[in-house]
This record gives structure tokens, sequence and C-alpha cells, in this order.
């Protein structure tokens, strides 16, 4: 989408996030008028010579931002597209901050709430265990990216890269003989795009990209 284009059929207001049309859109709507309409997920479309286009991601063009691969909004609420709501995120990020019954399971009249493979605590009442999942969810988030390193809370999966050689050795091996955890290594190496000499390095500078 073009962003002189957005500009001269629409207007956005970033505080309430809410599309106008600036030209007449028969047969549904006219100058003024809000645009799109609800797509059933809760998500705002609107049409475009004949092709439909996310509003959350039209709000980016439109403030002069590149569009991302994948936009959040943060208050979880689909159709709050404004300004301060939304923000450019990773998937993995993103599937974080979605709004999920996973982790939280009821036993013995106790309801019990984790995160992969951490234990967050038994509580009385689902309410309960829902709020401190979310919690300590947004916690790991915002280590997340704050930090630029893969979270320490979360299971690491099985690498599928482990017969990779670095100097006729495996990730595994340099992890041991170095003290360094191998899915750090591993996030240096296939994330970063760094050398092993560099994801072995101690200086957070290099693992940052400062």
């Amino acid at each position: 989408m073009d962003k002189e284009l957005l500009h001269k059929i629409l207007s956005y207001c970033p505080e309430t996030g809410i599309f106008r049309w600036k030209v007449n859109r028969p047969p549904r709507g006219k100058v003024g008028d809000i645009a799109g309409y609800n797509n059933g997920s809760g998500y705002i479309k609107i049409s475009i010579s004949g092709k439909r286009y996310y509003a959350h991601r039209l709000a980016f063009i439109y403030m002069g931002q590149a569009e991302p691969r994948v936009v959040d909004h943060i208050n979880r609420i689909p159709y709050d597209n404004s300004w301060a709501n939304l923000r450019a995120v990773t998937q993995k990020e993103n599937n974080l901050n979605r709004i999920t019954t996973k982790g939280i399971r009821k036993r013995y009249g106790k309801w019990y709430a984790r995160i992969s493979d951490k234990h967050i605590g038994v509580f009385d009442t689902e309410e309960e265990a829902h709020r401190a999942y979310r919690q300590c969810r947004d916690k790991i988030l915002t280590e997340f990216v704050e930090t630029d390193e893969p979270p320490k809370n979360l299971v690491v999966k099985k690498w599928n890269h482990k017969k990779r050689l670095f100097n006729g050795k495996t990730l595994s091996q340099i992890s041991k003989e170095n003290g360094i955890s191998e899915s750090i290594l591993h996030y240096r190496i296939y994330k970063k795009n760094l050398t092993i000499e560099q994801a072995l390095a101690k200086d957070s500078s290099i693992t940052s990209g400062e």
C-alpha cells in the first residue's frame, strides 16, 4: 500500500485508532464515515481498490513506519488500533502476548499455573492463576525484548543443527568445554549470525550488535 494514496483516501486518528474516509466510497461509505469492518475475529479490515487490508498494518504505513512482519496489540484487544497500542514484534513475542489458558489447570480443587518448565504457583481461583501466569509471561517477554538473549525461563528445544561441526566439534561439545549454554550459542550463531569465535566471546557488546 502506498503512503500517499493512503493519506488521500483515509484519515487516521492515532489516539482512537479509527480510520475515516476522506473520499466517497459508494455504496457503503462516504466522506467522514468510519472505514473498515470487523472480520469476525475482532480485527478491523479495510477494503481499498478491491483488496482487503488489516487496519493495524495500515496504521504503520500511515504513520510513515515500515510495515512489520508481525504487529502486536499491546492490550490484546484486536480492534484497538490506537498508535500507542501497536508495536512491531517477532512471532515469538506476539505469541507470548496472546490471551491463553495454556499453563493453567485444575487439580484437587486448586488451580496450578506454570509456563514452559517453570512452576509459578498454586491458587484458590482460576482468575488468580491466570493473573499470575500473565504476569510471569509479561516478565519473560520484557526480558526477551530488553536483553536480546533467549529467555532463560523457557524450555530449550533440541536444535536441528547439533550435527554441524565447528572446528571438528559440535555445539554441545563446545558448550561444555567453554561453560556457555548451548541455547545461547545456538541463538548467537543462527539468530544473530555470529561466528563461533564471536559467539564464545564474553563481551556483551558483540552479542547485542552494538
